[in-house]
């Protein structure tokens, strides 16, 4: 069963990507797009939007202590609101939000599938609030497995709707 929030919005550990196989930033999307897919809250064209979306709009965000991407595709790929939490063993380059011909190296990506557009900007301003923790992002940069990830985010995002 998924848990819920105020914006009905699904996350649990099986959202939760912890070290997946990925070399680059696609590979990273390709593999939440899989399981966001796989859990029935998106639509087979997802993974090809979210890619597209991405290299027209980058979302790499640099923060002081560690970068972290927020891709999302339209709505209209969504079934369900879901959000995919990728802890990556290793950082992959995104494109800089703030100028896009720049690189970052991210080894945390918040996938964003959301069927309700205006929930969007929302989710955006408690995550951006939320990742600008040192301390939080440190944590879960480092975590040992996909359940505490899973707990960091649980705890450090998703308390404060």
């Amino acid at each position: 069963m998924m848990d819920q929030i105020d914006f009905q919005i699904d996350f649990n550990e099986e959202l939760t990507l912890f070290h997946p196989d990925a070399r680059d930033a696609d590979e990273v999307l390709d593999a939440a797009a899989h399981k966001l897919l796989e859990l029935g809250c998106v639509l087979p064209s997802f993974g090809e939007a979210l890619k597209e979306r991405e290299r027209s709009y980058p979302t790499g965000i640099p923060f002081e202590a560690n970068n972290v991407a927020i891709p999302h595709a339209d709505s209209e790929y969504v079934r369900r609101s879901a959000m995919a939490a990728c802890v990556l063993g290793t950082e992959v380059s995104f494109g800089n939000m703030a100028d896009r011909q720049e690189l970052i190296p991210v080894r945390l990506v918040f996938v964003l599938a959301l069927a309700d557009s205006k929930s969007h900007l929302s989710l955006l301003q408690v995550l951006m609030k939320s990742l600008q923790n040192p301390e939080l992002t440190g944590a879960l940069s480092s975590a040992p497995n996909r359940e505490t990830a899973c707990k960091l985010v649980k705890d450090g995002i998703f308390s404060s709707f």
